[in-house]
Parts: structure tokens; sequence; C-alpha cells
């Protein structure tokens, strides 16, 4: 999803969306937030929002520079979204397969190639072939 995609998306988007973490190819850990100045969070709006009103509301996105982060501490990170998974990253990948493959990457594009692997369908990657 790209930062300008998330400029407009659901009131739940912005309740929930708080201090996720990134990661750049420059080696420097990111937080970001969801914010709009037209979502009051407080019990109502959570009830309605998780029930029968989600509307989409203009939403900006906050940046803030964490740290450096190590590539260890990438590929930790990464597994544990592995770990945590529910079919989306292990659809055409083995767990453990794809683990082995973060493991082996050496820097920022070997994990992003790992992952690239993993999101596509042999079947359809056979096709594109052809």
């Amino acid at each position: 999803m790209s930062e300008r995609e998330l400029e407009s998306v659901n009131l739940l988007a912005v309740l929930k969306v708080k201090n996720v973490m990134a990661f750049d190819k420059e080696g420097v850990k990111w937080s970001y937030d969801l914010r709009s100045n037209r979502v009051k969070d407080n019990l109502w709006t959570r009830l309605a929002a998780n029930t029968f009103y989600n509307p989409m509301v203009q939403a900006q996105l906050i940046w803030t520079k964490v740290d450096r982060y190590t590539m260890a501490e990438l590929r930790e990170t990464l597994k544990e979204c592995v770990n945590k998974d529910d079919d989306l990253l292990t659809q055409f990948m083995e767990p453990a397969e794809l683990k082995s493959e973060i493991d082996k990457a050496q820097n920022f594009q070997d994990l992003c190639s790992a992952l690239k692997k993993a999101e596509v369908d042999p079947v359809d990657y056979g096709e594109q072939k052809e």
C-alpha cells in the first residue's frame, strides 16, 4: 500500500493504526500513525466503527524516525510476522521455507526478493513464463 492510499482510509484504520514499525532500505526504523482531525477516539466511535458505521475519512500519515536497525533485527521481525501469519505470507510457501529464505538474506534487497517469492503463486508464475 502506498502512502497516498493511506490518505483516505476507513474510520477503523484511523483508530487502530498506531505505532506501526517500518524498516527502510537505508537501515532506518520508523514508526507511523494515522491521524484525522475528523475522528474523535472515544467509546461510541470505536463501537460504531467496529459494528455498523465505518466511513472513509481523510487521514494524515505521521512518520517518526526511531533508530537504526540491524539485519538480524529485521530478520527476526520478519520471522515473527511469519509465525503470526494467517495464510497471507505463507499462502504459496511453507513457513519453514520462507523463514529459511529470510535467514539466507544478506541485505534489504535479498529480504525483499524472499518476500516477493512468497507472494507469487507457482501456477501463475509458470503461466507467466510461457
